[in-house]
């Protein structure tokens, strides 16, 4: 499994990579990971992750049967890209995956990306942020993944291949200027 979910973080880095000359051309230049979680803009760019996140859990939970494995690749690739930019290890996800005894659903997920954000209190419109307890904040998103990968597992769907579903096209539209 190790070596699966490797592979899963080396491709989400190279999508992050090849996704930010597009951006930049847009008008919007991505923090290089890992953030620095202390950032005003370093947590701006992690809260509008973890809202991507929030569109493709609703997306899954909302798509028809046949549309849901798409989805659950796109929550997939959102989870390790928060992972990767609060450099959260693969080994760190694993070791806690292993701990798992329970049945989570996607909406457990959810709830680890959001108490993770909620930790992050540089927001615009205070003065004097607190700091981020960054230990906790990746054992949260440690969390938020592994939850995922078991709930993958519940229904017998393979991670590496939910997440090959939908990097593949992800590359093509890349190179389609998408």
């Amino acid at each position: 499994m190790i070596r699966e979910l490797y592979d899963v973080f080396e491709h989400q880095r190279e999508l992050m990579d090849a996704l930010a000359p597009k951006e930049e051309a847009n008008g919007y230049t991505p923090p290089t990971p890992p953030l620095d979680l202390q950032d005003r803009g370093h947590q701006q760019h992690f809260r509008m992750m973890a809202w991507f996140l929030t569109e493709e859990v609703v997306e899954a939970i909302i798509a028809k049967e046949d549309e849901y494995p798409e989805e659950l690749s796109d929550v997939l690739h959102f989870m390790v890209e928060l992972c990767i930019l609060a450099d959260v290890s693969p080994e760190a996800v694993l070791a806690t995956h292993t701990t798992l005894d329970n049945h989570p659903d996607l909406l457990d997920v959810l709830i680890q990306v959001g108490k993770a954000t909620n930790m992050l209190k540089a927001k615009p419109w205070k003065s004097n942020p607190q700091p981020t307890d960054e230990a906790e904040f990746q054992r949260t998103l440690r969390y938020g993944l592994a939850y995922l990968l078991r709930f993958l597992k519940i229904y017998d769907l393979d991670f590496h291949r939910v997440y090959f579903l939908k990097n593949g096209i992800n590359k093509q539209r890349l190179q389609n200027g998408y």
